[in-house]
C-alpha cells in the first residue's frame, strides 16, 4: 500500500502546479477583487454589492458593474450601479447612475462605441419596469428614471441577476 501513496503524491502535486501564462495578446478579464477594493475605499467596507463583467466597448477586455447598497445607500427607488474600466493608471470610473433595481443587462446595441446598458426601476412612486442607458461620449445617464433614459420591454442579456447582496469581505 506504501507504493500507491508515494505515487499519489506526485499526482496531487502536478494538479496544484499552475499553468504557465498564456501567450495571448488579449489581456485577462478584471477580476471582482480588482474592484472592490477600489468599492472598498469608495463607497465603505460596509457597503453590500452584487457585481457582473461584460465588455462594453468590444475590445475584448469586461468592464466591470456594480450595484451597491447597503446601511443608507438606497432609497425606495433603488440603489447606485457603478460601470468601472480596469486601467493601468487604476480603476476609471465610466458611469454612476442612482435609484437603479436588479436585473441588469446590456443590448447588442451601442452609442458612442459603448454597448446600451438596460436597468431595472421602480418603487418611490415610479411603477416597475427596464429603462436604457445609452452612452453620451463621456458617461451613461446619471439618473433611469428621466431623460435621456428611455423604457424598454427588454432587460437583454443579464449581466447582473436578482439575487441577496454580498459584503465587501477581505
Amino acid at each position: 500500500m506504501f507504493p500507491t501513496r508515494v505515487t499519489l503524491i506526485p499526482l496531487a502535486l502536478m494538479a496544484c502546479t499552475p499553468l504557465p501564462p498564456s501567450s495571448a495578446s488579449t489581456p485577462a478579464a478584471p477580476v471582482d477583487g480588482t474592484g472592490l477594493v477600489w468599492l472598498q475605499n469608495e463607497v465603505g467596507a460596509d457597503a453590500l454589492y452584487r457585481s457582473g463583467n461584460v465588455d462594453l466597448d468590444g475590445d475584448g477586455i469586461d468592464e466591470m458593474l456594480f450595484y451597491v447598497g447597503g446601511p443608507g445607500r438606497c432609497g425606495s427607488g433603488g440603489c447606485d450601479l457603478y460601470v468601472l474600466r480596469n486601467t493601468a493608471n487604476g480603476i476609471a470610473v465610466i458611469a454612476r447612475t442612482s435609484v437603479t433595481q436588479l436585473p441588469i443587462g446590456v443590448l447588442d446595441t451601442s452609442h458612442h462605441g459603448m454597448r446600451d446598458i438596460v436597468v431595472s426601476v421602480g418603487g418611490g412612486g415610479m411603477p416597475f419596469g427596464h429603462r436604457v442607458l445609452r452612452f453620451d461620449g463621456q458617461t451613461y445617464p446619471g439618473n433611469p428614471t428621466v431623460a435621456p433614459a428611455e423604457p424598454i420591454d427588454t432587460i437583454g442579456t443579464p449581466v447582473i441577476s436578482q439575487g441577496d447582496m454580498r459584503p465587501i469581505v477581505f
